[in-house]
């Protein structure tokens, strides 16, 4: 997890605890959610992991409800704003989530100012990691191809096929 989210030194996450991942609804029409993976870092942040291999097309806005209602949680009553704990996002998916705006392997987000660029708060994060770039693509091989290349004439095998 340091890895993925580039934590060194001070930052690093050095011990984590598991979470009942179902959120429940606080409504009685209120939508119930579950998630993969919800830990509680030592420092009290908490980081939602998120394993998707087929796109649903709601992952954005999934995750962005996910963040919140798991921030919101993270305040009692008569507790302070700044006591909340940081929460971070982490999707690990088997498709591009923005594919008509990024090829990076991973993408991270934050909620900024868009003229002079400063974050509103840093306890949110959003990171995107996607797996679909190491998966290999199936290439159609021509049976003639393979056939003069498994020949027992060497010099009929002229193509060699992985």
């Amino acid at each position: 997890m340091n890895n993925l989210l580039h934590r060194k030194g001070r930052d690093r996450i050095t011990d984590v605890h598991y979470e009942n991942t179902e959120l429940t609804k606080e409504a009685e029409n209120g939508k119930t959610s579950r998630m993969d993976v919800l830990v509680f870092t030592s420092t009290g942040e908490r980081i939602n992991v998120e394993i998707q291999v087929i796109d649903q097309k709601d992952m954005p806005e999934r995750k962005l409800y996910y963040w919140a209602k798991i921030f919101s949680s993270s305040l009692s009553s008569g507790q302070n704003y700044p006591q909340l704990a940081p929460t971070i996002m982490v999707s690990i998916l088997n498709y591009p989530l923005f594919p008509h705006e990024t090829e990076s392997l991973h993408t991270i987000f934050h909620v900024g100012e868009d003229k002079a660029n400063f974050l509103w708060s840093p306890q949110l994060e959003f990171h995107a990691f996607d797996l679909s770039q190491f998966i290999p693509v199936q290439r159609t091989v021509n049976p003639r191809l393979v056939q003069l290349n498994n020949s027992e004439n060497p010099t009929d095998g002229i193509f060699t096929v992985w």
